[in-house]
């Protein structure tokens, strides 16, 4: 029995037509999203890309900071471990505490002391000059591992500058001989005894100088 298909033909050839548009629509959509996905890669690889160029911008300025502030504490140590090398090179020198106990002991009544101070004030620090200029090897792997120990050397006070005043002439020629009887100096020299002023009542200021 023939079967007969009682739509019409135009609306036939709508659907026809209905179903290729749905079809290339998909077709062309999906041709579009195929080739959109490597533009969106492009942009999302710029965009991490200049975010990296962000952070390491950030990364070298806080690296510049820090290297500013490293020197300046390197600086500040170096000054420190200078001053405690002084220090300590000053106080193997000379028995200061002994030293300044022999002045109150010797030093007369009628005498007292303004001022006392080396000669040179500021002895100079050098630092010990290596007995090789080439460095030592350093293993693989360790490197930066050691720190090498760096020495001072100091030229001592050669001698000591003494300044007082007397009510009376002859405390400084006591104090002076006073000294010169303990030995511990290699000479003691009285450079300068005067009055401070026409008073006669005014005391007597004077300057002498202690050698080693």
């Amino acid at each position: 029995m023939d079967r007969l298909n009682l739509i019409p033909a135009a609306f036939q050839l709508a659907q026809v037509r209905r179903r290729r548009l749905r079809g290339w629509s998909v077709l062309v959509g999906a041709t579009v999203a195929a080739s959109s996905l490597p533009a969106l890669a492009q942009w999302m690889q710029e965009r991490n890309l200049n975010e990296l160029r962000e952070l390491r911008q950030a990364a070298e300025i806080n690296l510049s900071a820090t290297r500013s502030e490293l020197k300046s504490l390197t600086v500040e140590s170096s000054d420190l471990f200078l001053r405690l090398e002084r220090a300590k090179a000053l106080r193997s020198k000379r028995n200061w505490s002994g030293m300044f106990r022999l002045l109150a002991t010797a030093l007369p009544a009628d005498c007292w002391l303004s001022l006392l101070a080396t000669d040179p004030d500021l002895p100079p620090l050098v630092p010990a000059t290596p007995k090789s200029a080439t460095p030592a090897p350093v293993p693989a792997g360790k490197a930066g591992s050691t720190t090498q120990p760096v020495s001072v050397t100091i030229d001592a006070p050669r001698r000591l500058r003494i300044v007082g005043h007397s009510s009376e002439a002859s405390g400084p020629l006591a104090f002076v001989l006073k000294l010169k009887e303990a030995g511990v100096f290699r000479d003691v020299i009285l450079q300068r005894t005067q009055r401070e002023s026409a008073d006669p009542q005014s005391p007597f200021r004077f300057e002498m100088v202690c050698e080693w």
